[in-house]
C-alpha cells in the first residue's frame, strides 16, 4: 500500500503528465526551422548602455547547428531577422519558425559596438513523438470572433520601450492579410492597451473581450503607436476555425485506455528508479 505522501506524489505526477501532453503533442511529428541558439532578454538599461533599441543576447550556441556554422558567437546581440526587429526571445522564436528553409536568412547582430550581418541557412529540427489529437484540442479557437492579428505579451522593458503603461498592453507582431485588424489600420509594432474601454494586460484579456461580441460587431481599440495614443474601430469577423469539431480519436474509449496504459508504465518506471529510503546522496 502507498502511504499518503506516495499517493499525493502519484497524483501530482499524473497531473504534470497530462498538462505536459499538449506541448509534447504539438511538437509531435513536426519539422520546424531551427537556428540553434539559446538567448535571453535584455533590460532597457542594458540596451541603453549599448545604445541599441532592442535585441536579445546569445548565451549558448548548440554544436553543429546553423548558428554554430555561422559567424554568430556567444555574447552577440541579435537585432533583426531578415530586417524584422527582434524585441524579445519570444519574438526571435516566432521569426525563426516562420522563416523559409529554401534560402538563407539575414541575421543582424551587435558585437563590440558595431552592427554586423551574417547569412544563415536554417535547418529542420525534428521532434520524435507520437502524434496525438491533443494537438488539435490545443489549437481550439478561444473565441468565435477574431481580429486577425498575432499578439505577444510584453515584459516591463518592452512596455517601457514602446511607451506603454506599467502592466498594460500587448504587442502586434503579425497581421493577417486582409483581416479585420489590417483593414482597420493596425500595424505591426502597435501596442493594444484597451478594447471596448477595458484595459488589456495580456493576450488572455483580449480573448475575454472577444467572447462578448459577435461577428460583424464593431469594437473600439486603443493603441500606442510611436508612443502616441490612438483610437480606432475594428469590425470583427467570424473565426475561420469556429465552430470546432474535435478529432474522432478522442471519442474512442480505446484511445484513452491506451493513453492511461502508457501513463501508468511511465509512472511505474519513474517510481522504480527513485532512490530507496536512506540511500539518497548527501548534498553539502
Amino acid at each position: 500500500m502507498l502511504n499518503s505522501h506516495a499517493k499525493n506524489f502519484f497524483f501530482i505526477c499524473c497531473a504534470i503528465f497530462l498538462l505536459w501532453l499538449p506541448w509534447q503533442s504539438k511538437a509531435a511529428g513536426e519539422s520546424q526551422p531551427w537556428l540553434g541558439v539559446m538567448t535571453k532578454d535584455l533590460s532597457f538599461g542594458q540596451l541603453a548602455a549599448k545604445q541599441i533599441d532592442y535585441g536579445v543576447e546569445i548565451i549558448k550556441i548548440v554544436d553543429d547547428s546553423p548558428a554554430d556554422q555561422s559567424e554568430l558567437e556567444v555574447g552577440d546581440i541579435i537585432l533583426e531577422v531578415d530586417n524584422k526587429p527582434v524585441y524579445s526571445v519570444e519574438r526571435l522564436h516566432w521569426l525563426i519558425q516562420h522563416s523559409p528553409l529554401d534560402k538563407k536568412v539575414k541575421i543582424t547582430y551587435y558585437r563590440d559596438g558595431k552592427n554586423k550581418t551574417t547569412n544563415v541557412k536554417l535547418t529542420i529540427q525534428k521532434f520524435h513523438a507520437r502524434p496525438r489529437p491533443f494537438e488539435e484540442i490545443w489549437r481550439w479557437p478561444p473565441s468565435r470572433t477574431y481580429i486577425g492579428a498575432e499578439l505577444q505579451n510584453m515584459p516591463s522593458e518592452l512596455r517601457e520601450y514602446f511607451g506603454a503603461p506599467d502592466e498594460i498592453g500587448v504587442l502586434v507582431v503579425k497581421l493577417e492579410e486582409g483581416g479585420p485588424a489590417q483593414r482597420a489600420g493596425l500595424q505591426v509594432g502597435d501596442v493594444i492597451t484597451k478594447m471596448d474601454r477595458k484595459s488589456i494586460k495580456n493576450v488572455n484579456d483580449i480573448h475575454r473581450v472577444l467572447d462578448f461580441f459577435d461577428p460583424g460587431d464593431t469594437l473600439s481599440i486603443e493603441i500606442i503607436r510611436d508612443k502616441q495614443n490612438q483610437l480606432m474601430e475594428v469590425e470583427l469577423a467570424a473565426h475561420p476555425k469556429y465552430p470546432y469539431e474535435p478529432p474522432k480519436e478522442i471519442l474512442d474509449p480505446h484511445y484513452w485506455s491506451e493513453e492511461m496504459r502508457e501513463l501508468m508504465e511511465q509512472l511505474q518506471d519513474y517510481w522504480r528508479n527513485l532512490p530507496k529510503r536512506g540511500t539518497a546522496p548527501n548534498y553539502l
